[in-house]
């Protein structure tokens, strides 16, 4: 699945994940990287569901609530992401200024101790 999402061929990666997800339902990343691929044929919600799915797996797979929050986003669903100001206070969309969001990133509820990352694939051999 991972070479196919490369090549942008996210059909064949979703069918690549779906049989791995087969093989093994508790593969949080087989999840995880599903929904990236949905994310990429624009099919937020769906992709939404693959990494709610990844984070029952592993609470602490934290690009996942990171990329859960930015589709919320594109689905125009705003107060299921939080934003945090420059500076460390989180607060919900509709608690900051509209002048002041251009100062913030998206983020979404990511409990104390997980790290962040980026959007990139994810894989147990990292």
């Amino acid at each position: 699945g991972v070479a196919y999402y490369y090549l942008g061929q996210n059909q064949r990666a979703i069918q690549d994940y779906d049989k791995a997800i087969r093989l093994d339902p508790d593969d949080a990343n087989a999840y995880y990287n599903r929904g990236l691929a949905y994310r990429h044929l624009g099919e937020y919600q769906r992709a939404i569901q693959d990494y709610d799915k990844a984070i029952q797996l592993d609470p602490d797979l934290a690009i996942a609530y990171y990329n859960r929050g930015n589709d919320y986003r594109h689905l125009g669903e705003y107060q299921r992401v939080e934003l945090t100001r420059i500076g460390g206070q989180v607060e919900t969309w509709g608690q900051i200024p509209r002048k002041g969001v251009h100062d913030a990133e998206v983020h979404t509820s990511i409990p104390a101790g997980v790290s962040s990352g980026s959007s990139s694939v994810s894989s147990r051999w990292r």
